[in-house]
């Protein structure tokens, strides 16, 4: 989800396996739910710790109220994606937040990411911001999007 922080700047979070917190599928300490922030402005790990224990906070709380959970803070860990790709300069939040979750959906795990990032997959050019833009790019992130969600849906159904 992108998450508005500073007035004026946007970063992202991922929630990894909600479904986690549901009655039925939680075992305490076994497959706990994730949230990842991701941010591409230095030195705002305070934002993106604020970020994540504010979901936390609401997702212990919707678990527990609307589905008649018993979820605890322990059963949701907490992860700042370091080495995240970085802006050069104060107004490139928004396509940063799109490669962030391209990143995620390509690699599909923090150390993953992060890997990615350390080789030097951080630097955007300016053909990247300009391409990100562009009407097919964004569609295909949607549907990239649409799919992965549609297909942790069909894997919900078809749990035993």
């Amino acid at each position: 989800m992108p998450l508005h922080v500073l007035g004026d700047h946007w970063a992202l979070a991922i929630v990894v396996s909600p479904a986690n917190l549901l009655p039925g599928n939680r075992v305490q300490g076994i497959n706990p739910t994730y949230i990842y922030t991701l941010d591409s402005l230095e030195h705002n790990t305070r934002c993106q710790a604020r970020a994540r224990h504010v979901i936390k906070a609401w997702l212990v709380s919707a678990a527990n109220s609307f589905l008649k959970g018993d979820v605890q803070d322990s059963d949701i860990v907490e992860f700042q994606v370091d080495d995240t790709a970085i802006q050069p300069n104060g107004i490139d939040c928004g396509p940063y937040v799109h490669h962030h979750l391209d990143t995620f959906f390509q690699m599909g795990n923090p150390q993953k990411i992060m890997d990615h990032f350390k080789q030097g997959a951080g630097v955007m050019t300016d053909g990247d911001l300009v391409n990100m833009w562009r009407y097919p790019t964004a569609l295909q992130c949607r549907f990239t999007v649409t799919e992965s969600i549609l297909g942790e849906l069909r894997g919900q159904n078809h749990s035993p």
